[in-house]
């Protein structure tokens, strides 16, 4: 491959390869859930099952690189979301739900492929990506002009989102399950 991105399978993969998430990821996800529940935010209506590694292989086919290690990971935990408004529950980001495979794929088709792995994304179409062909895939946000870096990798966002203080609407009593935390999206 010619454009720098790390072409499919090249080199041997993690545990995330098989469809087990590695200990890293696994603790820095449980950690930033365990965080939504402390702020009175259950996560547990919008968690989606993990997607299966022929999914993951499917999407990184598509694409036409491989996606880094821990989004792999992460993917193997949780396949996004589930519609928040739906179901009940908080976005999983910042502002932004958690795409699953399909969303992301569908996002990937519409927009700019070369802006990197659409991770999360609001109303407005606003997304958080994941660069693709970094090492540790850096997490961006969309930016006016071009995107803006949060965290070199997806284990350091989610240590970030962790210990982030998030802002809670009052209507959260209500059942409104927003939350935000501006400077991590």
């Amino acid at each position: 491959m010619t454009d720098g991105r790390q072409p499919l399978f090249s080199t041997p993969r993690g545990s995330a390869r098989g469809g087990v998430p590695d200990d890293e990821l696994r603790t820095a996800w449980s950690g930033w859930l365990g965080s939504l529940r402390a702020h009175g935010l259950d996560p547990s209506p919008v968690l989606r099952p993990g997607a299966a590694p022929t999914m993951l292989a499917a999407a990184e086919q598509e694409i036409g690189t491989a996606l880094p290690e821990d989004v792999r990971a992460l993917y193997a935990l949780c396949d996004g979301q589930e519609d928040p408004d739906e179901v009940g529950g908080p976005v999983l980001f910042p502002a932004h739900a958690f795409c699953s495979l399909a969303r992301g794929l569908d996002a990937w088709r519409a927009g700019a492929p070369g802006a990197g792995w659409p991770l999360a994304g609001d109303d407005r179409g606003h997304l958080l990506r994941i660069e693709l062909g970094s090492p540790g895939g850096r997490v961006l946000a969309d930016g006016d002009e071009r995107p803006r870096e949060l965290a070199p990798d997806l284990v350091t966002y989610l240590g970030l989102l962790a210990h982030a203080r998030l802002e809670l609407p009052d209507a959260r009593a209500s059942g409104d399950a927003a939350w935000d935390a501006p400077t991590l999206r």
